[in-house]
């Protein structure tokens, strides 16, 4: 788990990184949503990461982790739930609302879990560096 936890941290900082490029080049020259890509990028590794860690036996959750992951895995469920409702024969409209209005708070409250998870990141990599 400690060379998954300095790898994951090492991905994450670039990600972040290439993701503030992109986004100030898109701000300033391209206009064209280049960084939506790197943020895709990023949702994934954290996808990854954040389940790798949660089923491993070895790693330490801390409490902040279990909310980061319990609130980000309800988005992604909400987010497939939503897709599956919009395209079944079944669909009922007082849950396709609450869907998407979990669906809305969850695009809204990504940047947030995306900051906390890189910061958890940190945490464990200082953790570990000290050790």
């Amino acid at each position: 788990m400690k060379t998954f936890i300095i790898w994951d941290y090492k991905i994450q900082s670039w990600l972040v990184s290439l993701f503030f490029i992109a986004l100030l080049l898109d701000l300033l020259l391209f206009q064209k949503g280049i960084c939506i890509v790197f943020y895709f990028l990023l949702a994934l590794n954290h996808l990854i990461s954040s389940n790798t860690k949660f089923f491993s036996k070895s790693y330490s959750k801390s409490v902040l982790f279990k909310v980061y992951y319990f609130t980000s895995m309800t988005f992604i469920l909400s987010f497939a739930s939503l897709l599956l409702i919009k395209n079944s024969k079944f669909s009922n409209e007082f849950l396709s609302e609450f869907w998407s209005i979990i669906l809305s708070f969850g695009l809204l409250g990504t940047p947030f879990l995306a900051i906390i998870y890189y910061l958890i990141c940190d945490k464990d990599y200082m953790k570990l560096k000290h050790n």
